[in-house]
């Protein structure tokens, strides 16, 4: 019975026990330095019998050895196996690339597609240049999200093996096959889940284009914003300028008015000056009503001023400008 057809009614427990076995007969393979570069489930067949169901691995007919000069393909760098198994190192170099870590590839989607029902990267309707690229280029799509009941050690299993770096995959089916069997045992595994930093690399591999683009636009906004910053920065310490010389302006003013006005009086014929005093304390008086608005403080000061001028202007009683009119109009 075809690998797929049989288990298609099992639970995981006992398809994970498929799997293990078929990953012992591969590495079985290997440690006699055959590689069998085109496993996939259609070559896989499960014998059914009173010593419980066996899984026979078929057709090694494109396998090769990874040792010595024997190889048993017709071509060098051809491409041998069925694409939709194929690591990402045989579609990009050919399958003399092939080693254990191939098969590991091919086994991982294998347990994909038995514990899923489905493949890990759909090709269906590409051309083949398509195809290789995207099962060179994308990564599966995480199993525990299409079937919530493999998440942990399952899926970390599953997903070591589809490690498109074969440096990150385990070395050969049996390595594979001991972290399934220690699983089933309730065991400690020995896999990993990829860490947030690598699959951060790979999606900035995968999408250099746009990840430049962005640090483009990251960059040309870092600049703007501190453009901006130095800007606002100046522009505020313009503003605490312009208010600082405002506030020394009026409070020259005042000393002009009041102390300076005291000490004219004591001075004969001084009256012209005093008077251009008087007027330029009114300019100012009148410029900040028209700024304070609601300013409550503001607004306490121009009405200080305006009784200074009035004083100087024409308060009985004290030494003035003769101006009483005036005197009241500046009180008003």
């Amino acid at each position: 019975v075809g690998l797929l057809e049989f288990a298609h009614a099992l639970p995981i427990r006992d398809r994970l026990q498929l799997l293990a076995e078929i990953a012992e007969a591969v590495g079985h393979a290997h440690e006699r330095g055959v590689v069998h570069r085109d496993i996939k489930p259609s070559n896989v067949l499960v014998e059914t019998g009173s010593a419980g169901p066996r899984p026979r691995v078929l057709d090694f007919g494109v396998a090769r050895f990874t040792e010595g000069d024997v190889a048993l393909q017709t071509r060098t760098n051809q491409i041998v196996g069925t694409l939709a198994y194929m690591s990402p190192e045989q579609l990009s170099h050919g399958s003399s690339i092939a080693d254990p870590r191939s098969d590991v590839w091919s086994l991982g989607v294998t347990a994909y597609e038995l514990l899923a029902e489905r493949l890990p990267l759909s090709i269906t309707g590409m051309s083949l240049p398509d195809a290789a690229l995207a099962l060179r280029n994308d990564e599966p799509a995480r199993i525990d999200r299409v079937v919530p009941g493999l998440r942990g050690d399952i899926a970390t299993i599953v997903h070591k093996a589809l490690a498109k770096d074969p440096a990150r995959r385990y070395a050969n089916a049996s390595a594979m096959a001991a972290d399934l069997r220690r699983f089933l045992a309730d065991q400690p595994i020995t896999a990993r889940p990829a860490s947030a930093l690598y699959v951060a690399s790979r999606m900035v591999r995968r999408h250099r284009g746009l990840f430049a683009g962005l640090a483009t636009a990251f960059v040309v906004l870092a600049a703007g914003l501190v453009v901006a910053i130095v800007l606002g920065t100046q522009a505020a310490a313009d503003r605490d300028r312009a208010q600082r010389r405002t506030d020394d302006l009026r409070a020259l003013v005042r000393t002009l008015v009041r102390d300076i006005d005291r000490e004219l009086e004591q001075v004969p014929g001084t009256t012209a000056a005093r008077r251009l005093l008087l007027e330029a304390g009114q300019r100012n008086a009148e410029a900040m009503a028209e700024d304070a608005g609601n300013s409550a403080d503001t607004l306490l000061e121009v009405a200080s001023l305006f009784e200074v001028l009035a004083n100087v202007q024409g308060k009985p009683g004290t030494s003035n400008l003769g101006d009483p009119k005036g005197d009241r109009k500046s009180v008003v």
